[in-house]
């Protein structure tokens, strides 16, 4: 899998991906549904299967005290996604400049300017921009605009659970560690 670290490291080789964005904390079978939607778009498009991660994460930032415990640090998150078959991890750095953004300059600056995505792949529950204010609506507008196409995945349950980042740790603070390994795909 190959690494770009940081915004000034993205070239023009990097643009024509199809992309994902999102903390993939813990890579849980989840975002395993995530990326092997991202990876066979990625293969019929002929293009990159790109993950787009912020370090530290938005909430790490903006509450560094309230923010909840990872579940994997950067290095095994690294692991999980190349092992996944990821073929692309943008890292970028989560800072005022970036937390400031409006939903639009994410798209037109980051999205289409950095990385010149022609196809996202979006969890339901999916926001970005300056306090979360960009919805999948918004983006599938964006897109339409400006020349990429929204896939909005459904949410992976298991057990009447929805798969998430916030209910393995839920498992983990509860002792549960079999129902938190199964959540993971770890099992």
């Amino acid at each position: 899998m190959e690494l770009v670290r940081g915004l000034h490291n993205i070239t023009p080789a990097h643009r024509g991906c199809v992309l994902t964005v999102g903390n993939y904390d813990g890579v849980h079978l989840g975002h395993q549904q995530m990326i092997r939607a991202l990876k066979r778009r990625a293969a019929e498009l002929r293009c990159a299967a790109t993950v787009l991660v912020f370090e530290p994460s938005s909430k790490e930032f903006i509450d560094p005290m309230g923010a909840p415990p990872r579940l994997t640090g950067w290095r095994e998150k690294f692991f999980a996604l190349a092992a996944s078959g990821v073929e692309r991890l943008v890292t970028l750095r989560f800072d005022e400049r970036i937390r400031a953004m409006s939903p639009q300059a994410f798209v037109d600056e980051l999205i289409v300017g950095a990385l010149g995505a022609r196809y996202m792949v979006v969890g339901d529950d999916f926001r970005y921009g300056c306090q979360a204010a960009g919805t999948i609506e918004t983006l599938t507008a964006a897109g339409r605009l400006r020349g990429f196409t929204v896939e909005q995945i459904p949410p992976f349950i298991i057990d009447a659970v929805r798969v998430s980042s916030t209910a393995v740790r839920e498992r983990l603070e509860g002792g549960d560690y079999t129902g938190a390994a199964r959540l993971l795909g770890r099992g």
